[in-house]
This record gives C-alpha cells, structure tokens and sequence, in this order.
C-alpha cells in the first residue's frame, strides 16, 4: 500500500508560516537580524515539525476545504488581531516554531555547543551574548503574537509551555 507522507499534505501552508516568521523577526538593528533570523533562513530552518503538527491538526479538525488565500504569506503586523480562524491557527503554529527555537539557541549556550542542524551553532559564530539576545527576541515576537490572538486559555496554555520549556 503506497502512503502518502501526511507532512507533504501541509508543505505548503506550512512554507507560508515559515515566510511569515522570517518577516516577522526583521530588525533594524543588523546584528540583531542576522542573528535571529540565523536558524529561520533558507536552508536552515530544520523540518518545521512542530508548525506541521498543528497545520495537520487544523486541516484534520477543519469542517471546511482549505481557502486558497491562507496560502498567502499574512504581512500584517505580529501585534494585529486576525479574525480569520485559519490565520489564528498559523500563527500558533509560527509561535511554537519561535519558541522551539529559541529553546535551541539558548541551549546551544548552555551545552557551549559548536554545531546544530550540521552547521555552526549560532553562538560559535556571534558569541554567547548575541545568540542569547537572538532567542530573547525571538521569545519576545513570539510572546506579541501570542497576546494577539486574544485568547485567555490559549495564551494561559502557552505560557505554561513556556515555563516548563524553561
């Protein structure tokens, strides 16, 4: 019996989420930038198995086909309420993904670790401040989009993630 791999069903919702966590951790300040965006970019961005587990999840619970439009990457800011059920839903999915994240990049400092996903690990490369400073902000963008979505369980629920991540 040929099955189809159930990550391919989400591919491509699931690049959407990944643009929109790219764009979502810019900054003006360039170390800062290149720093947080070290472990999101092309190539390096890991199997994104925590934002596919939820995009499946969604899909799964769904009553109605997939609107081609969630398709596209949502540029609205990471503080803007989307009303959009569908939208909610991925940016739990970019919010797990920061928050993994960070989890390595702070990790990679504690364990004075060289290499993850076969590369340099960011703190060999910038240094244990910066790699820390990166997971801080990418936890602080995280944290604004969670307070966005406007649910009290959901964010509850998050933040007690968080706490036993730490």
């Amino acid at each position: 019996m040929d099955r189809e791999d159930p990550l391919q069903l989400v591919r491509r919702e699931v690049e959407t989420v990944s643009e929109r966590i790219r764009l979502s951790v810019v900054t003006e300040i360039p170390a800062l930038s290149h720093a947080a965006e070290y472990f999101l970019k092309f190539g390096a961005e890991g199997k994104r198995l925590r934002p596919s587990l939820l995009i499946l999840l969604a899909t799964a619970l769904s009553q109605n086909p997939l609107d081609p439009e969630m398709l596209n990457v949502d540029n609205r800011a990471s503080n803007v309420y989307v009303h959009e059920v569908r939208r909610r839903q991925q940016r739990l999915a970019e919010i797990a993904e920061l928050m993994h994240v960070t989890s390595l990049l702070h990790d990679d400092v504690i364990d004075n670790a060289d290499t993850r996903r076969g590369i340099s690990s960011l703190n060999a490369v910038v240094g244990n401040k910066l790699a820390i400073l990166a997971g801080d902000f990418l936890l602080a963008r995280a944290s604004v989009t969670l307070a966005s979505l406007r649910n009290p369980e959901v964010i509850m629920l998050m933040a007690e993630i968080l706490e036993n991540l730490v």
